[in-house]
């Protein structure tokens, strides 16, 4: 009876064995079948529109009723993220999900999980003269770059700027911000929760620090003494090399002898002037130009969680 058991206990392993491998070798053929084909798909693209397709996208059909020339963009995140995308390391689940970009372009859709790969192949097909319609990204960056054009177009006269954001005062800061940077300065605002007493921290050329105060104001408001104060007042924190006051409008007598004393650069309405000219020239374009919504490698990383960064 044992001598049974274990020819029938034996006979039940070599089948199990049988039936294992055979489904090893099925699924290694699938698998083969399914990179055959993506090969060959990914070869036709290549042939029809003569630019190179990586090896980690996936071709298919499009059968999606979508419309053609199109694109959305994908990127990593956590599966259970904090509210700055970052690991949550209170729970154990350490999971990333790969939202992939999607192309749509006449009869295929393409797929990849690296957004870099993705944003490659659609310059190449522009490149190549194939019509893809901006994504969200860089129709948000049209949508900001043609507002910048239109300020600088606007920049014509004091009156003007003043006029322009008569309404909205802060976005004269960024104004300022777009003006130094054309100049060659790396410049920034300050959140307005956490003010300090200047609005915009910027960086020369050249590696010298200043921090900046911006008065968007009537020629016939006068910047006094108290600004000027107050900028010198928080740089005793900041330790700025230079600070700087920018309007639209002129400087009291009182301000103009306070800001000698304390070493702060005064740019009145004339000086703003000859800023604009300087960075934009006479007549600034009031277009965007086609290459100029193409998203750069800094812009594509920061839609991916800084913790996974370092992957890229």
């Amino acid at each position: 009876m044992e001598s049974l058991l274990d020819n029938g206990m034996g006979e039940l392993v070599r089948w199990f064995i049988v039936l294992t491998v055979a489904l090893a070798v099925a699924v290694a053929a699938v698998c083969g079948v399914r990179m055959l084909v993506q090969t060959i798909l990914r070869h036709m693209v290549n042939r029809e529109y003569s630019v190179s397709i990586p090896s980690s996208m996936k071709v298919r059909r499009n059968h999606t009723g979508l419309s053609t020339g199109r694109f959305r963009m994908g990127y990593p995140a956590w599966s259970s993220p904090k509210r700055d995308g970052t690991r949550d390391l209170r729970t154990n689940d350490t999971r990333i999900i790969h939202h992939p970009t999607v192309i749509i372009i006449d009869g295929w859709q393409l797929s990849v999980k690296d957004p870099f790969e993705a944003y490659d192949l659609v310059l190449a097909l522009r490149s190549s003269g194939h019509a893809l319609a901006l994504c969200p990204e860089e129709q948000r960056k049209h949508e900001y770059l043609t507002e910048l054009a239109r300020r600088r177009a606007a920049a014509t006269s004091v009156a003007r700027i003043v006029d322009m954001f008569k309404d909205r005062p802060t976005d004269f800061e960024w104004f300022c911000v777009d003006l130094f940077r054309t100049l060659g300065w790396r410049a920034r605002p300050t959140p307005p929760s956490r003010d300090g007493g200047y609005d915009l921290s910027m960086v020369r050329s050249d590696g010298v620090t200043y921090i900046a105060e911006c008065k968007c104001w009537s020629p016939r408001h006068h910047v006094g003494r108290p600004i000027i104060q107050k900028l010198h007042g928080a740089n005793v924190v900041v330790r700025a090399r230079g600070m700087m006051v920018v309007t639209t409008s002129l400087f009291s007598q009182d301000a103009i002898a306070y800001a000698e004393q304390a070493g702060v650069e005064l740019v009145d309405g004339d000086g703003l002037m000859e800023l604009c000219r300087r960075a934009w020239g006479l007549i600034p374009p009031s277009f965007v130009p086609a290459g100029s919504v193409r998203l750069t490698r800094g812009e594509i990383m920061s839609r991916i969680p800084a913790d996974m960064r370092g992957r890229y």
